[in-house]
């Protein structure tokens, strides 16, 4: 009897968590394949590196949908329950919400065992070989500028030290409106260019792209604030050596989300501890194991919240889990934030949103198991 309920439970778990990861991951996804859309159309980008693209993103996507994925896949299946009077069923036969939760605890010992795989391997490994594919095709195509310069309303650093804004793009005739562009790459001075058009001209064979600027002014500042001066011009060439951009972003150091754990440790050794970087890799390094445990605690808190909701249907069950996603979400920025600034210690604000979703669900087992209602759903 017990074990025919274990699977029971364990089943209908999984069924209802698998479609919900794969809608999630597929709307996270859209984003992305819409900028690989536009390589497809516009740009020499194979089949095969599509199917990398895709393969390379899913990790992070998978851990970002995998907490809400897990708590919908145990609250719409105690809801279901509930709302098909099995829960009073099972209740009067004996048998508590406690004893219906080992296949809970199952389900979530396994999805907590896939997180932390996923965070501390396949995540890094992801990243990096996105960025290095990404950067792989832009140093082939054609057209260098298009995919990062001429992009609207978005400030772009196709050079380290080279901002680039483009309030508007025609396509069409290849002008850009309304243009604003820093340059920082000169140890002593900074340059500005405000232009009202731009042109895009580059040579796929030299690598060489030329943004010719119509009706604008440049101003230049001396870093020390001593000197100033103004240029208005009608006509103004700016040449970029797109080998040595394309060089210098392959040879770029990994970003935090792109190490494993012996490279942020290493990096860990070599910065100040009381720094900015020291903070966001102790960060990296301590959500690669909260992460997981959040998706364990996620699941738990799936059982007593299903009990609670039967009337109001699976709509709501819906809407319920991606309230309690988006506070742990909040939580989760807040404490990265607050981290990094030193305020509070990485190795406590890490676990801050933890704590609150352990708090949670002590709290919900112990009233839902004492037929006490949540007070929060007595108003619906």
């Amino acid at each position: 009897m017990r074990f025919t309920l274990f699977k029971y439970i364990f089943r209908n778990i999984c069924s209802i968590f698998s479609v919900s990861l794969l809608v999630l991951i597929f709307i996270m996804m859209l984003g992305q394949m819409m900028w690989i859309a536009d390589l497809m159309v516009n740009s020499e980008v194979r089949i095969d590196q599509v199917f990398k693209f895709l393969l390379y993103i899913m990790p992070r996507s998978i851990v970002f949908a995998l907490p809400v994925a897990c708590l919908m896949g145990v609250m719409l299946t105690f809801l279901r329950l509930s709302a098909d009077n099995e829960t009073i069923a099972l209740n009067s036969s004996g048998i508590s919400l406690f004893q219906m939760l080992p296949p809970v605890f199952f389900f979530s010992l396994i999805a907590y065992i896939i997180t932390n795989v996923i965070t501390v391997f396949a995540v890094p490994q992801g990243n990096e070989s996105y960025r290095q594919l990404r950067y792989q095709i832009l140093g082939s195509m054609s057209d260098l500028s298009a995919d990062w310069i001429s992009k609207e309303r978005v400030f772009n650093e196709p050079v380290e030290d080279v901002i680039f804004y483009v309030n508007s793009f025609s396509s069409n005739d290849g002008v850009m409106r309304d243009l604003f562009v820093v340059n920082k790459q000169d140890p002593d001075h900074v340059l500005t260019i405000i232009a009202k058009e731009g042109r895009l001209l580059s040579d796929s064979r030299s690598k060489i792209m030329t943004i010719r600027f119509v009706d604008g002014t440049i101003f230049t500042v001396a870093r020390d604030f001593a000197s100033s001066s103004t240029l208005k011009f009608e006509t103004y060439d700016y040449k970029i050596d797109l080998k040595y951009a394309i060089s210098e972003w392959e040879s770029k150091e990994k970003e935090p989300d792109e190490m494993f754990i012996n490279e942020i440790i290493h990096v860990m050794q070599t910065v100040p501890k009381e720094s900015r970087a020291y903070h966001q890799m102790q960060i990296m390094l301590l959500e690669m194991f909260s992460l997981p445990v959040a998706v364990f605690l996620m699941s738990i808190l799936g059982a007593p919240l299903g009990t609670q909701i039967k009337l109001r249907g699976r709509s709501s069950g819906i809407a319920i889990s991606l309230i309690i996603f988006i506070l742990y979400n909040v939580l989760l920025a807040g404490q990265r934030h607050i981290s990094e600034s030193g305020i509070v210690p990485p190795s406590i604000g890490v676990w801050v949103p933890d704590c609150f979703l352990f708090c949670v669900a002590i709290y919900l087992l112990w009233r839902v198991g004492n037929d006490r209602p949540i007070n929060i759903f007595k108003a619906f």
